[in-house]
């Protein structure tokens, strides 16, 4: 991490050199490409609750008597994931920025998955449109971002999980509807970025 770049968790902003941007979710949910209607305070702090039991976890951090009996069966599944998949983190919850497009996100994970470099999100949920999107903002933080390929998680409460795959050759075209996202959230009349 960067100290150019720092993050409020109680607000959920980022900050570059002292500016506030905006981030990946936010923009995407500010333009309407994200469809919330469906998300209740309970699935949130679910999954915010599965975030940190996988994140301590792969850190080697994690008390699992500490772990809700409702977030069990999905780290359960993070951990099949991980065994069955040889998934091996490299870096864990990092945050990012696009120095270019002014905006930052945190990434659930970046590391290798079957000889491959990958960034990785992690989801409760089920396979949204946005997905695609997001992991391309993020993608285009990182520096040689063609080597990565991204894909999703879905963890699911009965302990498995399932693998979304985005092809690369629809990654500038993904990446391209995120531009068109941020670039209407930055010139909204109550935007000053």
């Amino acid at each position: 991490m960067t100290p150019d770049l720092q993050f409020d968790p109680a607000t959920h902003t980022y900050q570059w050199r002292g500016k506030v941007v905006p981030s990946v979710t936010q923009v995407l949910k500010d333009t309407g490409l994200i469809d919330d209607a469906w998300y209740t305070p309970e699935s949130a702090r679910r999954g915010q609750a599965v975030h940190v039991a996988t994140e301590l976890d792969d850190r080697g951090e994690l008390d699992e008597s500490t772990v809700h009996e409702k977030v069990m069966p999905y780290l359960l599944a993070w951990r099949k994931f991980r065994a069955e998949t040889g998934f091996t983190p490299v870096l864990i919850e990092q945050w990012v920025y696009n120095q270019s497009a002014q905006y930052a996100g945190t990434v659930d994970r970046v590391g290798s998955l079957c000889g491959q470099e990958v960034i990785l999100d992690i989801k409760t949920g089920t396979a949204q449109p946005w997905h695609a999107w997001q992991l391309a903002a993020y993608q285009y933080c990182f520096d040689g971002f063609r080597k990565y390929l991204r894909r999703c998680v879905y963890l699911k409460d009965d302990g498995t999980y399932k693998i979304e795959l985005f092809k690369p050759e629809n990654m500038a075209a993904d990446y391209q509807i995120f531009q068109y996202a941020r670039f209407t959230w930055q010139h909204q009349a109550r935007r000053v970025v």
